[in-house]
């Protein structure tokens, strides 16, 4: 409940995040690059290496 929250014009609020979304998109098509952090790949277990079952042994 926004009004509860404290929140008077609901409305304002998403008009608001809606200029802002907006004017970062705006920013990100006009910029010549942009650089961002590559997350590295969360390492798995390799599984058990006598496992043949799905190799139709």
């Amino acid at each position: 409940d926004l009004m509860a929250a404290g929140i008077i014009d609901p409305t304002k609020v998403v008009r608001c995040c809606l200029e802002h979304v907006i004017c970062v998109a705006k920013t990100f098509l006009m910029s010549d690059c942009v650089v961002v952090e590559i997350k590295e790949p969360e390492q798995s277990c390799a599984g058990n290496p006598m496992d043949n079952s799905g190799y139709g042994y």
